[in-house]
């Protein structure tokens, strides 16, 4: 069967070719063709099944502005001669099979600031040559095999706003010197090896920290200027000591989970002042002290729809707080395995969004009071006292 070649038309009337025109283009003739789309204007090549490797000839168009050929099936390794790429200002070459390693060459492309690689089979370190690429917004290297060290020099980089590094083999210290980097608002590392401990310091413009399951020691820092945080996951680390009183400045906060570590010392009264929570996870840890009346607060903003929280598998003791009662937007309560006392408050009736209570492995007493039953949300309640299992409404 004789090759089809397809023409590309005046970029004013380009249309995509359907699949049936893709299949009968022989494998070499594949790059040649993406290359015309290129130039006619038609820079988006993703999700058109394109495969075999990234032609280095690609280099020879200088005035690309944007290429995108993301989730495609495309091989080989990322080409050094695309750092001439020197006037691109976005590249996405994600969910694809790419090999090999981050071209020291590309700190060439000096204009660009967008640069997506995640989602491939990238291996190597992160080259300190990218030091090079200070207009850089986002950048995305997450899902590879990339290991080594976090450049120190990456601060330079100081207009960058997004750096997503999670699910990799990254096994070094997080550096101090990255306070620098003024512009950071989100930091994903999470699923790595990194060792060492939190930075004291760290870019005030941050809303977003994903360190999640990593290898991170020492104390919580004293973060009261990262006013703008609204998300934080330090899940699954090794750290330990008490939960600053001064993270109560970070008003913004809605989602902070910290399960799986070490920490210890009470649950800080000043914390109620998270009155945008959505999501509180404290779970697993060595938590001491009682359960504070002043969280009765937590998300009492207008905006939030649902609260959840986490803070089973502590040494809280104490009873139940009354106050919690104005926690009318919480759907789930977890406080199971933990050393509780007392009874089910009566002022609880008024939790009408829960549709989950832990409360097992307490040492609670009493009997379910009557007014619960206006809760009509709520499908367990999970093993409340002893002698007393799942109870349904």
């Amino acid at each position: 069967m004789a090759t089809m070649r397809w023409d590309l038309p005046a970029a004013q009337t380009c249309r995509k070719p359907d699949r049936r025109t893709y299949e009968a283009v022989s494998s070499t003739e594949v790059p040649e063709m993406a290359v015309r789309l290129a130039v006619h204007g038609r820079r988006n090549l993703s999700s058109q099944g394109l495969s075999g490797s990234l032609p280095s000839a690609w280099s020879a168009l200088s005035e690309l502005r944007q290429l995108n050929v993301s989730n495609d099936t495309l091989t080989g390794t990322l080409p050094d001669s695309w750092g001439g790429f020197n006037q691109l200002l976005s590249l996405d070459i994600g969910m694809n099979n790419i090999t090999g390693a981050l071209p020291s060459s590309w700190a060439k492309m000096t204009q660009i600031t967008n640069l997506q690689v995640g989602l491939n089979n990238i291996t190597g370190t992160l080259p300190s040559s990218w030091s090079s690429l200070t207009q850089l917004l986002v950048l995305g290297l997450n899902s590879n095999q990339l290991m080594g060290s976090l450049p120190v020099i990456w601060s330079n980089l100081t207009n960058l706003a997004g750096l997503y590094l999670w699910n990799n083999q990254l096994n070094w210290t997080l550096p101090e010197e990255w306070s620098n980097i003024s512009s950071l608002q989100a930091l994903l590392l999470g699923n790595n090896q990194l060792t060492g401990s939190l930075p004291q310091t760290w870019s005030t413009s941050l809303t977003r920290v994903e360190l999640q399951e990593n290898l991170l020691v020492g104390t919580l820092p004293d973060w009261a200027g990262l006013t703008q945080l609204l998300l934080a996951n330090l899940t699954q680390n090794q750290l330990v000591g008490s939960l600053p009183e001064a993270w109560s400045n970070c008003t913004l906060l809605s989602f902070l989970t910290m399960s799986g570590n070490k920490l210890s010392g009470s649950l800080p009264s000043s914390w109620g002042y998270f009155t945008q929570m959505a999501n509180l996870d404290l779970s697993r840890n060595r938590l001491m002290g009682i359960l504070p009346e002043s969280w009765g607060n937590l998300a009492s903003a207008p905006v939030i729809e649902t609260l959840t929280v986490d803070l089973s598998e502590n040494l809280l003791v104490g009873t139940l707080p009354r106050s919690w009662a104005h926690l009318t937007t919480m759907s789930i309560l977890k406080l199971n395995r933990n050393m509780l006392v007392g009874t089910l408050p009566d002022s609880w009736e008024h939790l009408t969004s829960l549709v989950l209570l832990f409360l097992g492995d307490n040492q609670l007493t009493g009997s379910l009071p009557q007014s619960w039953s206006n809760v009509t949300n709520v499908s367990h309640v999970i093993k409340w006292a002893s002698g007393h299992h799942c109870k349904k409404f």
